[in-house]
């Protein structure tokens, strides 16, 4: 039977939106459909643009590279949003299978895809941005109370 390491991320702490469960269930639906054992899960709860907070993506490719399993993941996002990490990653011949493709996916088609993930991203920064902007425009007061907390004495800070 083929082997696959799971891993899962998302991008908050707050645990009302972690996804990386429903994540973790849908890698392990896909290889058992497709006779693949999930010989062990890693998970990061951090940004998919810097490696500094990865440690589960870490261990997950350390484990790979000692084992020969692949990593699954349900898509390149979830992996990174950076075409430089992706790129490095790839360099260590670690094999990805996303699970939302179906398959695993060749060095070439996941440089591609990095691209579009990080274009992806890069207009998700600017929207959000733009919005923030946009409610600074709305209410001036706005910029004044942003990142405090109701009873927060500003005045402490």
């Amino acid at each position: 039977m083929k082997k696959i390491i799971s891993y899962t991320r998302c991008s908050t702490t707050k645990a009302e939106a972690d996804t990386t469960r429903a994540q973790r269930d849908e890698i392990a639906r896909w290889a058992d459909f497709n006779g693949y054992e999930v010989i062990a899960h890693y998970t990061d709860l951090c940004t998919g643009r810097e490696m500094e907070c990865r440690e589960g993506l870490l261990q997950a490719l350390a484990q790979a590279e000692q084992t020969g399993a692949s990593i699954a993941a349900t898509d390149l996002s979830r992996i990174s949003r950076n075409v430089h990490h992706i790129s490095g990653m790839l360099n260590n011949q670690t094999h990805f299978i996303l699970t939302r493709t179906g398959r695993e996916l060749s060095r070439e088609m996941l440089l591609i895809l990095a691209v579009l993930v990080e274009s992806e991203s890069n207009a998700i920064s600017a929207r959000v941005k733009a919005g923030i902007h946009n409610a600074f425009i709305a209410d001036p007061t706005l910029r004044e109370r942003w990142g405090q907390s109701p009873g927060r004495d500003a005045a402490a800070d």
